[in-house]
């Protein structure tokens, strides 16, 4: 099924290709339901070094397992991207505020995040 899935997203984008002139996305990730065109995957590559391959599999993954449809995997991945550096600043000042803190606050030092 996932394989008839790519068949038609791959008809669909090479449907556009003729009728725009460009080079259809080609597809990427474990489960080859990540469309990225040359252009793309060389900002991804360049925005998220050594990072890149990571979000496409996880992009990848994650089509294939909720069937969800996105209208755009560069701007998707560069979102999830973005929300992790947000988390991960929000995790690392919260760990340096706890150390940080004083003795004088022991109910600070026993909250927990998740």
């Amino acid at each position: 099924e996932i394989e008839k899935e790519i068949d038609i997203e791959l008809e669909i984008k090479r449907e556009g290709e003729i009728k725009t002139g460009q080079t259809a996305p080609a597809p990427f990730g474990r489960y080859e339901n990540v469309f990225l065109s040359e252009k793309e995957l060389a900002e991804l590559q360049e925005e998220l070094p050594g990072k890149w391959e990571y979000y496409i599999d996880r992009l990848s993954g994650y089509i294939a397992s909720s069937g969800k449809k996105y209208k755009n995997h560069a701007a998707t991945i560069r979102r999830w991207a973005a929300d992790d550096r947000v988390i991960l600043s929000i995790l690392v000042d919260t760990f340096f505020t706890r150390i940080s803190m004083p003795k004088q606050h022991p109910e600070i030092h026993s909250i927990s995040v998740v």
